[in-house]
């Protein structure tokens, strides 16, 4: 697990010397985005190597990535547009849409992950479907109550 995150870390610092060579110097905000972006990985790669791999340091990590890889877009009308870095079956990143209403988050997907199962013919309304679901509700249902 290690030496993957590693790799990919070695790979992310190579595109980000790539993209900070290839920004012209008068991008100054971009230039800086850029090194302190390379700055930061570079510190998780060194943390990476030092410490010892455990549950809590693994948790750490991903939830950095996750953080790191999440892009928050403000759009019309108070929605906010999260892209996060998981990705579909045509491997384009997951949108998801976040508006605040009457004190709580309104979350969606616009539709878009039930829409796909049914276009490569997954069918949700099958008795066997409903089965599975009502069992997954029953099971957090009960977790909740523990």
């Amino acid at each position: 697990m290690k030496q993957l995150a590693y790799a990919n870390m070695v790979s992310e610092c190579y595109t980000l010397e790539t993209m900070i060579a290839e920004t012209p110097a008068d991008e100054v905000i971009t230039r800086k985005s850029l090194e302190w972006r390379l700055q930061r990985v570079r510190e998780k790669m060194e943390e990476l190597m030092t410490e010892p791999l455990s549950v809590h340091s693994l948790n750490n990590w991903y939830f950095d990535w996750l953080r790191d890889k999440t892009v928050l877009r403000e759009i019309d009308n108070g929605w906010t547009e999260i892209t996060t870095p998981f990705l579909d079956r045509r491997n384009d990143c997951l949108q998801i849409y976040a508006k605040p209403e009457n004190g709580m988050i309104l979350l969606t997907d616009d539709g878009y992950v039930i829409s796909d199962l049914r276009i490569c013919g997954c069918d949700l309304d099958s008795p066997k479907q409903a089965r599975q679901a009502q069992g997954r509700r029953a099971g957090r249902a009960s977790a909740r109550h523990v």
